[in-house]
């Protein structure tokens, strides 16, 4: 039977489960083969330290919840990727065998590692960096180039099938190439060294191999680089967190993409069969052999599961009148229509009439709905009574929600985790999202009062604080035609506007590396800061910069926030934050007492027109101000006035608001959107 992971309190009677895993007893789903390659401690070039562990996070991935048994796991880690033995392996899932992979099976292909530059990939395929990869001229060992992967994959086509899967993370622009990588950031990707032979492609050609289902899917797009921080890549942890939250069914080449959230200074791209297949290509059987009961009621059909198992408005149906129907052909597609707490009804994706049920009737789920805005794990206790009382509040009329919620004992589907206080009067918060949490920030400092009201007011603003930072507006010339830098700032002692107000001018480069800073913060000396973007693409583009505080789950408007919107001018425009002008406002950090570390987003969204996002701002939730304790502004900000203590303390002069209205924003005009992570720690005393 399956286990309830997404129900942690029950309502009256136990929730309806889904039907048990014997109701698919001999209906298997299409067989997976899986090769998973990981490189970190390469012979000859600087370590990485992330790769490995995505490519066990994968494999377990792939063994635990799409069940693939172990035979048909290849699993190659460090010495064992050589160059020969990534070769042997890939010829091995093209040649004529007994042995899986099978004709017609799902293939997945899965790499970590250095790769070369995109510039010299092909649809998505880079070179792929061996562990004994060698520039020396005595003894070079190339990497596998794209040109020699194509024909590779072109005999596995032939004699497997094009049902293949090809993740990449790995690689990036040549400008990306960083020269040291012994930090806990870097990038993967090298420069090589010039290609010693050139394969023969034969038939093999770009547009003959990345066709029909074959679907290639990889990390960050020109301009760009796949990163790993603290042990992780990124986009393998947004990934594996996305399917395990959607399931694979419902992830789908065609949306995989835009539900992936935000990551820092990194657009993923696709290539191939971008379908409504799943992303695995897997057929009518569901990997994770999930079911539900269902029923006829009042010439409508009812699933029996609701908000509480997931179920969110949109979400599509296969509906099997008879199991012994299943895998035969394609079925019809039915859509959550109305959404209780523990039963859907639906509604045809085409009209038509509906027939009756008959033996052992099922809704196996065939596509997602709205994405959750807020997923929250939490455990059974009875001390959390009044958390689940508002959980059942908000998950109650889910059709009509502005947000949509899930609730589990699954910590690895989660963006927070909420527990009771040692005193039992509060709930406090664990960050959960490895965006945030693989720089060491976990706990946040605010304390919410274990009531109903402030609850419910609570999970709104963190509901609303993660569906937009979570949103991303993906446009793959980013990376190469738009540059976002964060600049410190020193003020002149001797030049001035004639406002008054010194000069600012930046010292020293960006400290964005690779979407990401760490900036020391001096209680007693506070330092300003400032952006300059540049435009180098064919529009005029308006720039609307947020700053997510991940404490306190406030949104704030850097830019233009008061100001009048203009646009930054194309083919080469810039615009200044914090300098240059006598009006701009700079930004400190602030951190309260009784912190070493506090974390936040940076977010620019790009628009050919000027919009409104008054509706994204957001203050911190009103109970932030512990009894004796410290409170943290929504935003500590200068360049209103000549005094810096009291600049230090001033609100946003923007008009932030409370919890918004509606979660959306007009997104008709929004041309891309790159998000950027500000780490802060205090300055050792």
């Amino acid at each position: 039977m399956k286990t309830r992971k997404n129900t942690v309190f029950i309502p009256g009677n136990a929730p309806p489960m889904p039907l048990p895993e014997s109701w698919y007893a001999g209906l298997n789903p299409r067989p997976i083969f899986a090769l998973v390659i990981g490189v970190d401690k390469y012979q000859h070039l600087p370590q990485l330290h992330g790769a490995v562990n995505d490519a066990d996070a994968f494999s377990e991935y792939v063994s635990s919840n799409l069940k693939v048994p172990a035979e048909s796991i290849l699993n190659l880690r460090n010495e064992q990727a050589t160059r020969s033995g990534i070769l042997r392996a890939l010829t091995a899932l093209g040649s004529r065998s007994e042995r899986p992979p099978r004709k017609d099976d799902a293939i997945i292909i899965y790499y970590a590692g250095y790769a070369g530059q995109l510039e010299a990939g092909l649809n998505g395929l880079q070179s792929i960096v061996p562990w004994d990869y060698s520039a020396a001229p005595e003894n070079p060992i190339p990497a596998i180039a794209s040109p020699e992967l194509l024909p590779l994959l072109a005999a596995v086509k032939r004699t497997k099938g094009d049902r293949i899967t090809i993740i990449l993370d790995c690689g990036g622009s040549s400008d990306k190439v960083l020269e040291s990588k012994t930090g806990d950031i870097s990038s993967r990707v090298i420069t090589l060294a010039e290609t010693q032979t050139e394969p023969d492609l034969g038939a093999a050609t770009e547009n003959g191999v990345v066709t029909g289902n074959v679907f290639v899917l990889s990390a960050c797009s020109k301009g760009e680089a796949a990163i790993e921080a603290h042990g992780r890549g990124l986009f393998t942890s947004a990934l594996i967190k996305l399917l395990k939250e959607e399931g694979s069914t419902n992830t789908t080449r065609a949306n995989v993409l835009a539900r992936l959230p935000q990551i820092t200074d990194q657009t993923p791209q696709a290539h191939g069969g971008i379908t409504d297949a799943p992303i695995f290509d897997t057929g009518l059987v569901p990997p994770e052999q999930i079911a539900y009961p269902i029923s006829l009621e009042n010439q409508q059909y009812v699933v029996h599961a609701g908000s509480v198992a997931g179920i969110t408005p949109g979400s599509q149906f296969f509906i099997y009148r008879d199991r012994s129907r299943l895998s035969k052909k394609k079925p019809k597609v039915f859509v959550a229509d109305r959404i209780s707490l523990l039963t859907t009804t639906l509604k045809p994706a085409v009209d038509g009439p509906l027939k009756p049920l008959l033996n052992l009737p099922a809704a196996i789920p065939s596509g997602s709905g709205q994405r959750h805005d807020l997923v929250v794990h939490t455990v059974l206790k009875d001390a959390l009574t009044p958390l689940y009382q508002v959980a059942l509040k908000l998950l109650y009329n889910a059709s009509t929600s502005p947000y949509q919620f899930l609730f589990t004992e699954d910590r690895t589907k989660a963006d927070i985790s909420l527990d009771v206080s040692q005193d039992g009067d509060a709930l406090t918060t664990t960050i959960l999202d490895h965006r945030i949490a693989l720089h060491g920030y976990k706990e946040i400092p605010l304390s919410v009062p274990l009531k109903n009201d402030d609850i419910e007011t609570f999970l709104l603003a963190a509901a609303h604080f993660y569906h937009h930072l979570n949103l991303s507006h993906l446009n793959h010339s980013l990376g190469t035609d738009i540059s976002v830098e964060f600049l410190k700032l020193e003020e002149s002692d001797t030049h001035y506007y004639e406002n008054g107000r010194a000069h600012r001018t930046p010292v020293g480069s960006n400290l964005f590396s690779h979407g990401i800073t760490e900036v020391t913060v001096d209680p007693d000396e506070l330092e300003d800061y400032g952006f300059k973007i540049t435009n180098r693409t064919d529009k005029d583009l308006y720039a609307h910069v947020f700053y997510f505080d991940n404490s306190e789950f406030s949104i704030a408007n850097y830019w233009p926030g008061a100001y009048e919107q203009a646009p930054i001018t194309k083919q080469g425009g810039v615009l200044t934050i914090g300098y240059d002008r006598a009006n701009t406002t700079s930004y400190r950090y602030y951190i309260p007492d009784g912190q070493e570390i506090d974390a936040g987003f940076a977010k620019v969204i790009f628009s050919t027109e000027p919009i409104d996002v008054s509706k994204v701002v957001q203050d911190a939730p009103s109970f932030q101000a512990q009894e004796g304790g410290d409170t943290k502004p929504a935003l500590a900000q200068s360049g209103s006035g000549t005094g810096k203590e009291k600049d230090v303390e001033a609100k946003s002069e923007q008009g932030t608001q409370g919890v918004a209205e509606t979660a959306g924003i007009d997104s008709s005009t929004i041309w891309g959107s790159v998000m950027f992570c500000i780490i802060q720690r205090r300055v050792p005393e």
